[in-house]
């Protein structure tokens, strides 16, 4: 595990644009993101929905955020259907349950195959993958790291059934109030 950490490091230090967080909007950076993987978006003609009604920052590294979401939007397009739908959302809410600490949550939901049950605890494993030759493994464990490195964790909730499958993943970062800006 300590080479393991060590490699988290090392990839977090290649990312990384600065030596301190700058504010990062998080309406851009999925713009960005949803830019990226236009290819694989088309390609598999998929419906993409986005939700997302003020600008809401958080402070962070850009590059690293962007990774995070990029790995999750991509496990997202690799999931669904042809034709499927994925939903993004950005929304306020809180890092903790005592309701104190502002965050902003953001939101990757997919129509796809879902996640199977086994496999839920070790998604954010290093090395884990369900893509067999296709994946390495790090995209999640990386994504995870990177959003404890900024203060903040990830949700994840799968169902596999013969009518209704998918998996939604969301992001919470902190925030302060004062970084909302309502349109």
């Amino acid at each position: 595990m300590a080479r393991v950490s060590r490699i988290a490091k090392q990839i977090l230090t290649f990312h990384r644009e600065s030596a301190s967080p700058i504010s990062v909007d998080l309406r851009s950076l999925m713009e960005d993101v949803l830019a990226l993987n236009n290819r694989a978006i088309v390609e598999k003609n998929l419906d993409v929905r986005k939700e997302w009604v003020a600008s809401i920052s958080v402070e962070g590294f850009p590059a690293q955020l962007r990774q995070v979401f990029s790995n999750i939007f991509r496990n997202a397009i690799d999931a669904s259907e042809i034709g499927g739908k994925i939903h993004l959302r950005i929304s306020r809410s809180f890092l903790g349950r005592n309701l104190e600490e502002k965050a902003a949550r953001i939101t990757i939901a997919d129509g796809g195959v879902g996640i199977a049950k086994e496999n839920v605890p070790r998604v954010f494993d290093a090395f884990f993958t369900t893509k067999e030759l296709k994946g390495t493994g790090v995209g999640l464990w990386l994504s995870s790291t990177i959003v404890q490195e900024h203060g903040g964790r990830i949700q994840l909730k799968t169902r596999v059934l013969p009518d209704r499958s998918g998996t939604t993943i969301s992001v919470l970062l902190p925030i302060t109030w004062q970084s909302v800006n309502a349109e």
